[in-house]
């Protein structure tokens, strides 16, 4: 496994649309019950919006070139 850098904690963009796979693969596979199916498709809407709504570069502002 990949070891994680932890001291300048950062969340990109394919962080959030892997998120959003998972979370709809598990809500597909019946892994949320009741109200918890409520809250997850809400987030995933949410998730799903902004992420459609952004480009990449917006989200994760490009690496500034150190040449």
């Amino acid at each position: 496994m990949k070891k994680i850098d932890l001291s300048e904690p950062k969340l990109e963009y394919y962080h959030l649309s892997t998120a959003l796979v998972l979370i709809n693969m598990a809500a597909g596979r019946g892994a949320f019950r009741g109200n918890e199916k409520e809250i997850v498709e809400d987030l995933s809407v949410r998730m799903q919006t902004f992420l459609i709504s952004k480009k990449e570069e917006e989200v994760i502002p490009p690496r500034k070139s150190i040449i």
